[in-house]
C-alpha cells in the first residue's frame, strides 16, 4: 500500500522525462499484477500517479517506448471499476484521450496509423494530408482474435469537403473505444 502513496507523493517532485514515465508505468504494473492484494486507497493511489503522469506530460508519455505500456496500464486500471470514484474513472478517460492526441505528436503525414488494442480499450492514431481525407476509411482496431475470426471492424468515414482545407494541411484524427460501459455515479 505504502509504494502507490509514495509515488503518487514522488510526482510532486521530479520532472517526467521518458525515463521517469517508464518507471512509474513499471512500477504501478507491478503492482497491478494482481489488484486484489492493493487496498481501495492505494488502488486510487496508483491510478492517480499513472493519470497524473498522463496529463502532466502526455507528449511524454506517447513517445514509442512508453505509449504502450502507458495504455495498457490504463486499462488495467479500468480492469477494477469498483475501485475507481467516478470522477477517477472520468480522469482516467481524459488521460486516455491526452495520450492519443499525444501520440499525434510523434507522427508524420501518411505514417501507419498507430494502434493500441488492449482489455479495456483500443486506441487507433493517425496523421495524413488534407488531400488524401476526403473519402478516407479508418477502421476501428481489431484484436488478433477478432482478426482469426475474420470479424470486419467498424469503419469511419471522413466526410471532409475538398477544398475546405488546404491540400498540405495535416489532419492527425484518434479513436478512442472502451470495452465496457463506464458507469456514471453522480
Amino acid at each position: 500500500e505504502k509504494m502507490c502513496t509514495a509515488l503518487e507523493t514522488t510526482l510532486l517532485t521530479t520532472d517526467a522525462t521518458e525515463g521517469v514515465v517508464l518507471s512509474r508505468v513499471n512500477q504501478v504494473s507491478s503492482l497491478l499484477i494482481d489488484p486484489t492484494q492493493l487496498t481501495n486507497t492505494s488502488y486510487q493511489a496508483c491510478a492517480n500517479v499513472i493519470v497524473n503522469t498522463v496529463m502532466e506530460a502526455p507528449s511524454v508519455a506517447a513517445q514509442d517506448a512508453s505509449f504502450s505500456m502507458v495504455s495498457r496500464t490504463m486499462s488495467v486500471l479500468l480492469d477494477r471499476q469498483d475501485f475507481l470514484t467516478s470522477s477517477l474513472q472520468a480522469r482516467i478517460m481524459t488521460a486516455v484521450n491526452k495520450l492519443a492526441v499525444g501520440r499525434q505528436e510523434h507522427m508524420v503525414a501518411g505514417e501507419a496509423s498507430i494502434i493500441a488494442v488492449e482489455g479495456n480499450m483500443r486506441i487507433a492514431t493517425m496523421k495524413e494530408y488534407a488531400k488524401k481525407l476526403e473519402n478516407l476509411e479508418l477502421p476501428f482496431p481489431i484484436s488478433a482474435q477478432e482478426k482469426f475470426l475474420q470479424m470486419k471492424p467498424p469503419i469511419v468515414r471522413l466526410k471532409i469537403p475538398r477544398g475546405s482545407l488546404a491540400d498540405t494541411a495535416v489532419v492527425a484524427t484518434s479513436i478512442v473505444q472502451y470495452h465496457r460501459n463506464m458507469r456514471n455515479d453522480e
